[in-house]
Order: structure tokens, then sequence, then C-alpha cells
């Protein structure tokens, strides 16, 4: 996996584990960036960002982050599976 999807699935940890509150952008970069003062990983950050918003899966107004709708559900979709999954090879 690249560093790109790593920082991305990073963010996406982070602002679902949030739901429903939302993170700041300075939060999050304390949570998902080693050093969240470089600019590097800002930038690295901002693309992650981009891309998420771009994908329908995140939303920022450059101060605020959240996760959309649809991320929120398809998250709730893949929770209900994995409790299916995990009972029925419990049988």
């Amino acid at each position: 996996m690249t560093a790109d999807l790593q920082l991305q699935l990073a963010v996406l940890a982070e602002v679902f584990r949030e739901d429903p509150d939302v993170l700041t952008l300075q939060a999050l970069a304390c949570r998902v960036l080693p050093n969240p003062r470089s600019l590097t990983e800002k930038v690295a950050l901002a693309r992650a960002l981009r891309e998420l918003d771009n994908e329908g899966l995140a939303v920022s107004d450059g101060v605020l982050v959240r996760a959309t709708r649809p991320a929120l559900h398809f998250m709730r979709l893949i929770g209900s599976l994995a409790g299916e999954v995990e009972r029925t090879t419990a049988l």
C-alpha cells in the first residue's frame, strides 16, 4: 500500500472514530502525521483530504473535517457485514 493510501485510510479512521463530532484540521494532523509541523507532511495531508473529498468520503472546509453521509452509511454496512460473518463462522 502506498504512503498516500495509508494516509487516506488513517484520515478516514479518525473521522469515522469521531463521528458524529467533527475534527479540526489541526487535531487531525496531530493524530495522523508523525510531524504535524512539517510542510511536506501537511501537503500530504491536504492531498489525502482532496482525494477523499473527490471520492465523496470526507469533506473539509479548511478548518473542520468530517466523513460524508455516504461514507458513514458504508461503514455501518461493513460493520453489519463483519458482525454477520463472525456469527456465521462461530456456528
